[in-house]
């Protein structure tokens, strides 16, 4: 029975980490960060500095997952179409007013 309600639990979890993306972020964040604690010798008064790193970690990861997806989908769709990295980065371009660079 208890296992039951720990995979109901569980499921709603992820549920709801999948409607909520930055609770996700910050979940992974904070794991990565108290790795990076665990393995530093759980040295105190460096929690500011490992949740810098782990965040820097965690964009890396997500951002080299993209590139990924990217390539994939050039390589299923054929060359010429724009990548979901670079379709981003021109809508963060004209959303916060900086100059799209002509390539």
């Amino acid at each position: 029975m208890k296992n039951r309600e720990e995979n109901e639990n569980q499921e709603r979890n992820v549920r709801k980490m999948d409607e909520n993306p930055e609770e996700k972020f910050h979940d992974e964040i904070a794991k990565v960060a108290y790795h990076l604690w665990e393995i530093s010798g759980k040295v105190p008064d460096k929690d500011l500095e490992n949740w810098e790193n782990a965040k820097k970690i965690v964009l890396a990861l997500h951002e080299n997952d993209e590139k990924k997806k990217d390539n994939e989908q050039m390589d299923a769709k054929g060359k010429g179409m724009m990548g979901r990295s670079e379709m981003m980065k021109k809508r963060h371009m004209k959303n916060f007013g900086g100059k799209e660079s002509e390539e």
